[in-house]
């Protein structure tokens, strides 16, 4: 058979793909999405040197699609392994045709998000709710300003109640 890659897919021979995988991490980029195949992923596609290795990853409107197949049988399994994307700074979540969502691991300076998937399949990313990241730093960045006042030596009962928790009837 002949091998074929173009902007979308790639097809290549097993004995292609394990020789990349002897050489360093088998990574595959298509237009702005990059995966990373792990050592786990490519165990589970039990390549031979004469399999037939099939993959499609395209960017979409608002994700990502992947597909791959080993000798024309799909392949939906595919656990640890991690998809880079151009990013604009924002906080994204990707989130799976299953519904099972992923927070990246953002790099400012290279541009790129980094999330980990375990399936193929179609993804939507999404930025995630400001709300929370917008005040979590203030708090996280003062938390020993102000000192701790000394506790009278009471017992721990003694300390929690309030004026008026007592119950009184």
């Amino acid at each position: 058979f002949q091998e074929r890659v173009t902007e979308t897919e790639s097809l290549l021979s097993g004995a292609r793909v394990l020789t990349m995988a002897q050489v360093g991490p088998v990574r595959f980029s298509k237009q702005g999405v990059t995966l990373t195949l792990s050592d786990a992923a490519l165990d589970a596609l039990s390549l031979h040197a004469d399999s037939v290795f099939y993959i499609e990853l395209f960017p979409t409107e608002d994700g990502f699609s992947l597909t791959v197949e080993v000798d024309g049988r799909g392949i939906s399994d595919f656990p640890n392994c991690e998809v880079m994307l151009e990013q604009d700074g924002a906080v994204l979540v990707l989130t799976g045709e299953d519904g099972t969502a992923a927070a990246g691991t953002l790099d400012a300076e290279r541009g790129i998000a980094v999330f980990p998937i375990r399936h193929t399949g179609r993804y939507t990313l999404s930025e995630m709710l400001t709300e929370q990241s917008e005040t979590e730093p203030v708090q996280d960045a003062l938390p020993s300003v102000q000192p701790e006042e000394p506790v009278p030596d009471t017992p721990p009962a003694a300390q929690s109640e309030e004026p008026g928790t007592a119950e009184e009837e």
